[in-house]
């Protein structure tokens, strides 16, 4: 059983969980940010060696996946909550 004092305190921890979560995303996207700005044109298209995806579709694919989860995230909350997690 939860007591109200444990539930403030779990409350505060989430909160300040929530703002430590913000400031690692914003650090994140600054980051991607200035390596997108510095990237050299000819390493969007380059093909890495192996069977896997370059620069480009990797970004093109998170940003549709970005799009499809705020998308979702506007239509109804509880369904985006399941379809978020995934990536």
């Amino acid at each position: 059983m939860t007591t109200r004092k444990s539930a403030i305190r779990q409350n505060r921890d989430h909160t300040q969980l929530g703002r430590t979560a913000a400031k690692i995303f914003a650090a994140n996207d600054r980051m991607n940010q200035l390596l997108i700005e510095h990237l050299d044109p000819a390493a969007w298209r380059a093909k890495p060696p192996g069977n896997v995806r370059t620069i480009a579709a990797i970004f093109t694919h998170m940003l549709l996946k970005l799009k499809k989860a705020l998308h979702l995230k506007a239509e109804d909350p509880e369904k985006s909550r399941s379809k978020t997690k995934r990536f």
